[in-house]
């Protein structure tokens, strides 16, 4: 499946591609983030990031939805406002893809609920090979390799619908906090980053589409601090790495 997915997104005239796949069990949600490479994310930070970023759901019942981000980390989160999310629901056998630069998660607070854990196979397409990941062996590209070919794999394209949100649809409704990133990342800066969440009004959906929400003026969400210390430190310190 991982190579399937790597041929239909690679340019066929580059040799260059290669696809990081693993597959997630969670009964719970994801955090928000940025698919990166994380071995030098500990050392660098965040710099390198995928071509592609996909999720091919493998249940349909419980656990969150994935929502998208138009936001990628060299954006200015102090002044760039998201105004673009899209939101997938889990179904077995749909499948995701979306530049691998954008923030994304799948939140616990959009969950179907049902006590049921949410399976997801992702594949990661690189156009450089990620610090911390190992080429298969021979003997598991062979395996793998005649598993797609009786399958017979078809990636087939979805219709994404289109929803404005407005500030009349928001009216008497409060925001909701988002955490970005789980506590203890090893790439984040502990006097910053961990305070982070993503502030946006709550999203109506349908569970059989995928949504591409445009959010309008005073509706737009942003990435936020949990409380007042941390926005002052992270305030302080980009000024002193601005002198």
């Amino acid at each position: 499946m991982a190579l399937a997915i790597l041929k239909h997104h690679a340019p066929s005239s580059s040799d260059n591609y290669g696809a990081e796949w693993w597959l997630q069990t969670r009964p719970e949600g994801v955090d928000i983030h940025y698919d990166k490479d994380e071995t030098l994310a500990e050392t660098f930070g965040p710099g390198s990031f995928p071509y592609v970023s996909t999720v091919t759901y493998m249940t349909s019942e419980g656990g969150p939805p994935t929502l998208v981000f138009d936001r990628c980390y060299a954006d200015n989160d102090d002044v760039d406002a998201i105004k673009r999310v899209w939101m997938s629901h889990p179904r077995a056998g749909k499948y995701l893809a979306f530049d691998g630069r954008f923030l994304h998660g799948a939140p616990s607070v959009f969950s179907e609920g049902g006590g049921r854990e949410r399976v997801t196979f992702l594949v990661n397409i690189w156009e450089t090979k990620p610090a911390g990941v190992a080429p298969l062996t021979n003997d598991i590209r062979n395996q793998l390799g005649m598993v797609v070919d009786e399958a017979g794999l078809k990636l087939e394209e979805r219709q994404i619908s289109q929803c404005s949100l407005q500030k009349e649809n928001v009216a008497n409704t409060q925001r909701i906090m988002l955490p970005f990133v789980s506590k203890g990342a090893t790439w984040i800066d502990d006097d910053i980053d961990e305070g982070m969440v993503l502030s946006i009004f709550p999203l109506q959906f349908d569970k059989e589409k995928i949504i591409q929400f445009e959010l309008g003026d005073g509706v737009e969400a942003y990435l936020t601090y949990d409380n007042e210390n941390k926005k002052e430190k992270a305030s302080e310190k980009m000024a002193s790495e601005d002198l």
